[in-house]
């Protein structure tokens, strides 16, 4: 049997599904991204922000079989039925979800193989005290970062999603770990959840936009939030730096993640906005 024409690579992130097809010669993402959001069991004490309640939101429980098999069939539903997957490259760092999608993957009309993804599978040296603890999403964006880097400095590789993750990378292409801290989701959510009157908000398009000093609760919240958010990316960015033995200006920094785009102007140095990083670290793992 030939090689399939396309591939799909799904990678389960704390809060939600991200998938894509892949053009199996290119190793390119095809089409559009697809996301289901999980929803969880105290999400219903305060209401969520307008803009998480769109049309276009998928949301479901990690129990939701229905919600994962219609995740696929979107994924899918543009091909011939000769030209659907046989293979999914999957990551995970939800067991549960991870469980179901896989009992989703079982009920495609085709025959379907599918790899799980570890780090055994991510051709890149590590330098932390147990490579099998660090979050199969933290070494995608490193090794996908590396790629798409010149691969001659070291780099500072951002992941702004549910919880941001701020990671180091050798000029020798060696992964040294990082700093693990919420996400400005994660942070205006649980302070919602954990007070009596302040409301679950949803993070600023644009930095601009949040006045200061706040003149009314939303802005207060904001304001503080994203200060919070700034700064401690900032701070980690510079304890790199300071610890670096190089030329420091020779660091670069990868941003990626669903709040990535709003970093652009408080960056040092030189940096790159990659969409999906691990969604495209999966797409050019190859496996023989």
């Amino acid at each position: 049997m030939g090689v399939a024409s396309y591939f799909g690579v799904i990678d389960i992130g704390n809060s939600g599904i991200k998938a894509s097809l892949v053009e199996t010669s290119t190793r390119r993402l095809f089409g559009s991204v697809r996301t289901l959001h999980f929803r969880f069991p105290n999400d219903h004490l305060k209401t969520p922000p307008m803009e998480f309640q769109s049309p276009e939101a998928r949301w479901a429980t990690i129990d939701d079989t229905q919600a994962f098999d219609r995740l696929l069939q979107d994924l899918t539903s543009s091909l011939p039925i000769q030209e659907r997957p046989f293979f999914w490259q999957l990551s995970s760092v939800q067991p549960h979800a991870l469980s179901v999608l896989l009992t989703s993957i079982s009920k495609q009309a085709n025959e379907t193989a599918y790899r799980i993804v570890d780090f055994r599978d991510i051709p890149m040296p590590c330098e932390v005290d147990a490579a099998e603890r660090v979050g199969i999403d933290r070494l995608l964006a490193a090794w996908g970062a590396w790629q798409s880097s010149t691969k001659t400095k070291p780099l500072i590789v951002i992941q702004a999603g549910t919880a941001v993750t701020v990671d180091w990378v050798s000029k020798q292409g060696i992964y040294g770990g990082g700093a693990i801290m919420p996400g400005l989701s994660l942070t205006l959510k649980y302070l919602a959840l954990g007070t009596a009157h302040l409301p679950w908000l949803a993070p600023p398009n644009n930095l601009d936009d949040v006045p200061l000093p706040g003149k009314n609760t939303r802005d207060a919240i904001l304001a503080g939030v994203t200060a919070g958010f700034i700064g401690g990316i900032q701070r980690l960015q510079a304890r790199y730096r300071q610890q670096y033995q190089g030329d420091p200006n020779d660091i670069e920094t990868v941003v990626s993640g669903g709040d990535g785009s709003i970093l652009s102007h408080t960056i040092a140095g030189p940096f790159k906005l990659v969409d999906h990083l691990v969604l495209n670290a999966l797409a050019q793992l190859e496996f023989h």
